[in-house]
């Protein structure tokens, strides 16, 4: 009993010194698991765009820990969210092409990830430590979008594209630019966080009603009022079984185009078509720049009435273009479509005086981007056509819009790409575009998929095997 009521104190203090100990583990796990929590729900609907509601909620464990937080850790915070929501979307660069040198893509990206999140976290600290209110989240996060797509060419991270299950709310997409979905999704998580708050409770009710209203009603009403279809063009999208090591294989190529060919012939004797569209990375290595191959494809879209739209690289003025080849089936020379964007480290190496080494150990060189924009007659219908990246360009849609394009065809060599996650990102690019242009839109990607997306975005004719398939083409 004496040596009971003796320990009690030094019981009583080491567990008083391990409560405080408990505590301060919990405050500093949450200090980085909060914003870790945020940038993970922020990113989730781009991995699954089933969950795009997550993206309501996602900036509430953010706004709470900096509402508890003092000015001097603000920074910190900040850094750790817009860090890890960097880093998540850039995850899928580590899925590469095997034959890409990993280490120098680890050593490149860490530092291009780094240096955004410090200099937007000093920007972003400025203003919240200056004014102190989460309202000055929206016009950051619009000018962090904008730069990111314009100065850092990485347009993948506008929260517009999480939203491509919701189509009352996507259609916005039709006259709103993309970063206003950003001003819409944020004011939605200010509005709920300060209902959670208890703040302002009957207001942040009213205006989170009337927010939802506005997200959804207008595009509930364009859904209703379908356009007229004036007209059709039949296509054949032509699938041959070869592997993407297969038709990357130089020696393979002439074998690859002979495939494509003889498939192409058996297709069209059994029914005409007027267009036949060839896969990216169908005929590879600069065959088309064959004199005799030109001439057979000339021949065969002559004698078939056929336009044919394939993939293809080429050399003009001794730069190396990556892109599409278009030949009609009335004229004798083909016309191409460079590509307006390109994938870093893929088809370009950042910072030439450091990766000159790397260039000349893979063999590899840096192809060049266009800036030119012109359509395509097909059927007497301008047709608008995309390479691969450049679905993720605005200004490129916009400008075949304003051009009088009736309709988009996309090639992509998604097969380059293991990652499944970033296939599915790129047709949330295409649905955009779609929606963009008011316009009936094709993708066909060279593992196999294709879908064909109306003026709304949704996907009316979706393919997921690899063979060869017929539809009509609405034309708006």
């Amino acid at each position: 009993m004496f040596m009971s009521l003796k320990l009690m104190p030094i019981l009583c203090h080491r567990f008083g010194l391990f409560h405080h100990i408990l505590l301060f583990r919990l405050s500093y796990m949450s200090f980085f698991m909060l914003p870790c929590l945020s940038a993970f729900l922020l990113f989730i609907p781009f991995i699954l765009p089933s969950l795009f509601y997550l993206q309501y909620l996602a900036f509430l464990p953010l706004f709470y820990l900096l509402s508890f937080s003092k000015s001097r850790c603000i920074f910190v915070i900040i850094f750790i969210f817009l860090f890890a929501y960097l880093a998540l979307h850039h995850l899928w660069f580590f899925f590469l092409s095997p034959w890409i040198p990993v280490f120098y893509i680890f050593i490149f990206y860490f530092f291009y990830i780094l240096s955004l999140a410090l200099i937007f976290s000093l920007l972003l600290f400025f203003l919240l430590y200056c004014r102190k209110t989460f309202l000055f989240f929206i016009p950051f996060w619009i000018f962090f979008e904008w730069v990111c797509e314009h100065v850092f060419l990485n347009p993948s991270l506008y929260l517009a594209y999480a939203q491509g299950k919701n189509l009352f709310f996507s259609q916005w997409a039709s006259i709103l630019p993309l970063p206003l979905f950003a001003f819409i999704i944020l004011l939605l998580n200010l509005l709920l966080f300060f209902l959670f708050s208890a703040h302002h409770i009957k207001l942040s009710v009213c205006m989170i009603l009337c927010v939802l209203f506005f997200m959804h009603a207008p595009g509930f009403i364009r859904l209703q009022n379908q356009p007229l279809i004036k007209d059709y063009i039949s296509v054949v999208a032509i699938h041959a079984q070869h592997s993407q090591h297969q038709r990357l294989d130089p020696n393979l190529s002439l074998m690859n185009f002979h495939d494509y060919l003889s498939l192409s012939r058996s297709i069209l004797d059994q029914q005409s078509a007027n267009l036949l569209i060839w896969p990216e990375t169908s005929t590879s290595y600069f065959v088309i720049d064959d004199p005799s191959i030109k001439e057979t494809l000339q021949s065969f879209c002559l004698r078939y009435s056929c336009d044919l739209v394939l993939g293809s690289k080429h050399v003009d003025n001794d730069l190396y273009f990556n892109g599409a080849a278009h030949f009609h089936s009335t004229q004798k020379t083909p016309n191409f479509v460079n590509k307006h964007r390109l994938m870093p480290i893929g088809e370009y190496w950042p910072f030439p005086f450091f990766t000159t080494r790397y260039q000349q150990l893979f063999s590899v060189h840096s192809y060049t981007a266009t800036d030119s924009i012109k359509l395509f007659s097909i059927s007497n219908y301008p047709i608008a056509l995309a390479i691969c990246l450049d679905a993720s360009s605005v200004s490129l849609f916009q400008s075949f819009k304003h051009q009088g394009a009736v309709a988009a065809i996309v090639l992509a060599n998604l097969a380059w790409f293991e990652d499944p996650f970033i296939k599915e990102r790129f047709f949330r690019f295409c649905q955009f575009r779609a929606i963009q242009m008011g316009k009936s839109l094709y993708v066909l990607a060279n593992y196999g998929r294709s879908a064909l997306f109306n003026p709304f975005g949704q996907a009316s004719i979706v393919s997921e095997d690899r063979f060869s398939h017929r539809f009509l083409m609405p034309i708006y």
